[in-house]
């Protein structure tokens, strides 16, 4: 294995630490922070490969990257890190920060190795194409692909953003052809043509099949999916078929997840964190294949109100947040006047709450993600309890003023109560019976 040699006298210069870095590690501290130094980098790894960075001073946390894309750290300690290389870059340095804040400053320059064109290959071609809809090619080293000509219209494509197995680009509605044939090209210069023509299709944003939906957690198997929140077990309790009081499973199963929460008041507020449910997937749900996704739930709070917010992940994209208010469950609020993420009380009976992520309104929870990307695959996914307006419940509901169940000069609602079965993605909004018929 080839190895890039950095041959030089290395001088440490020792600076003051001022900078705002610096000072999460003591405001204003005197003290001289390490430059990370990069001695020699493994130079013939083909891209997605890893590669062996030898230096000093690489203080952990550490992050790698190259060409501005940041590195998949697989092991690391103070003159040692193993990274990913990302699937496209250019050529460029490695460039190392320690938890300090310092860069490394040698040129480590990397060129990328892509795989042989003939490595780069289409296994299953769409049989139509639907304007306005996605275009999905499957096959090895698809995101190597950086440009897709349909008829007469191309559409350039960053890798980045695509799976080494699937190919996904939105058809433009403007198409004009009737019938069209679909080219690729590639990273390394090669073409990949379908040959024959395939039949151009307006799309119905109405009849179309909703496919089955997608069950993310059923509780059958004794995992609850629970973490918990800020709240004691004492004054918080999660557990299985909790409800006590004649409360079963909507359809016959064994298992139903219930969270009780009392006395939300003084140090526990309206958005104090109840817990939540969580599921990581083994393998991702592509979510091109649905035409309207929801997220979906069985839900029966007994006598009580709270909310709910949704996290997803999808690959290194993370977030959450709410939905758009009055957006949901238009069988028990024909109106929309409450907001969507208010989870209603069912006098022990079972409701399904269901909700369209195209409304998911994301907010600022930590992630690096600004929207739902509709057509990508989430990686995992969490249900997250809390009581918000909850809190001011005046134990009505149902009234022709949605401020009527509210009163907002008094939080008198100190409980929260939850029991959830089979957590869905759904093609379309659903019930407890299933897809409702399309009007």
């Amino acid at each position: 294995m080839k190895i890039i040699q950095y041959i030089s006298a290395v001088a440490f210069v020792l600076v003051t630490a001022t900078s705002c870095s610096e000072d999460q590690y003591g405001e204003h501290s005197e003290m001289d922070y390490p430059i990370p130094t990069i001695t020699s980098v493994t130079s013939d790894v083909e891209v997605g490969g890893e590669i062996t960075i030898i230096g000093e001073n690489f203080a952990a946390p550490s992050t790698v990257s190259i060409d501005g894309i940041s590195m998949n750290i697989t092991s690391q300690d103070d003159k040692k890190i193993v990274a990913v290389l990302p699937r496209l870059f250019k050529t460029s340095s490695i460039i190392v920060r320690n938890a300090f804040g310092r860069s490394s400053e040698e040129k480590m320059v990397v060129k990328p190795i892509y795989p042989a064109a003939e490595e780069i290959t289409v296994t299953s071609w769409p049989k139509q194409i639907t304007k306005g809809r996605p275009l999905i090619v499957r096959g090895h080293n698809m995101d190597l692909v950086t440009q897709v000509s349909v008829g007469s219209v191309t559409i350039s494509v960053n890798g980045l953003n695509q799976q080494q197995e699937r190919l996904l680009v939105l058809v433009p509605e403007t198409l004009e052809e009737s019938s069209a044939t679909i080219v690729l090209k590639t990273i390394v210069g090669s073409t990949i043509s379908l040959g024959n023509e395939l039949p151009v299709i307006e799309y119905d944003p109405v009849n179309w099949e909703p496919i089955e939906p997608v069950v993310l957690m059923d509780f059958e198997d004794g995992d609850m999916h629970y973490l918990s929140g800020d709240m004691p077990s004492a004054l918080c309790t999660a557990k299985l078929n909790g409800a006590g009081n004649g409360i079963v499973s909507p359809d016959g199963s064994n298992n139903y997840f219930s969270l009780y929460a009392k006395e939300i008041t003084g140090a526990y507020s309206m958005w104090t964190y109840l817990g939540s449910l969580k599921t990581v997937f083994a393998k991702p749900i592509d979510m091109s294949e649905f035409h309207d996704p929801y997220i979906s739930f069985y839900w029966n709070s007994d006598d009580n109100i709270g909310s709910f917010q949704l996290a997803v992940s999808q690959g290194e994209q993370k977030g959450g947040g709410t939905f758009a208010p009055g957006k949901t469950d238009k069988k028990y609020d024909p109106e929309a006047k409450y907001d969507l993420y208010t989870l209603r009380p069912t006098n022990k009976k079972w409701h399904c709450v269901t909700a369209r992520l195209k409304d998911l309104v994301v907010e600022s929870w930590g992630g690096d993600f600004k929207e739902f990307d509709l057509f990508g695959q989430i990686t995992d996914i969490e249900l997250v309890f809390k009581q918000v307006n909850g809190v001011y419940w005046n134990g009505k509901y149902g009234t022709e003023n949605p401020d009527d169940i509210y009163n907002y000069g008094s939080q008198d609602n100190k409980e929260f109560k939850a029991n959830i079965d089979k957590i869905m993605i759904t093609d379309g909004p659903y019930t407890l019976n299933g897809y409702p018929e399309k009007e």
